[in-house]
């Protein structure tokens, strides 16, 4: 597993404590459309660094969700 998988990981843990509410694939498919344009592809198409730039992004930006 490459160091950027392992810190995907670590992030999605973060934000499942701050959204427990959500399902694992709704949380997948929110940060991939985030990262992209909001389109059925976009869960596809977004690379690991920019889904754990997109998901620290969102951390930092809404630090009380």
């Amino acid at each position: 597993m490459t160091s950027v998988r392992q810190e995907i990981l670590k992030a999605l843990g973060e934000l499942s404590e701050r959204y427990p509410n959500w399902r694992f694939g709704q949380m997948v498919s929110n940060v991939s459309c985030w990262a992209n344009v909001p389109t059925p592809e976009a869960i596809w198409d977004v690379e690991d660094e920019r889904f754990l730039e997109t998901i620290r992004k969102h951390l930092k930006k809404n630090p009380n969700g």
